[in-house]
């Protein structure tokens, strides 16, 4: 078990949302010529995450890559 903000975490938890926030901060690098991201998460019965960059987000026409998929599976396994 992990603990995070006074919460334990079990460790299939910890790090699925490990890997997620690393995905999708990586995303922020790669994708959105973002100069700035924030990220928020609330653990309490469920686990919320919100990350917001002030980048050029996603483009019309285009579609999730495989990064965006694999976050969705990930969470949804949980």
């Amino acid at each position: 078990m992990v603990s995070v903000g006074g919460h334990d975490l079990p460790d299939e938890i910890d790090e699925t949302l490990g890997w997620v926030l690393r995905e999708a901060v990586t995303n922020v690098v790669r994708h959105a010529a973002a100069t700035e991201c924030w990220l928020t998460m609330v653990i309490g019965p469920d686990i919320d995450v919100t990350i917001v960059d002030d980048g050029i987000g996603l483009t019309d026409g285009r579609v999730a890559g495989i990064g965006l998929t694999a976050m969705r599976e990930r969470a949804a396994e949980l």
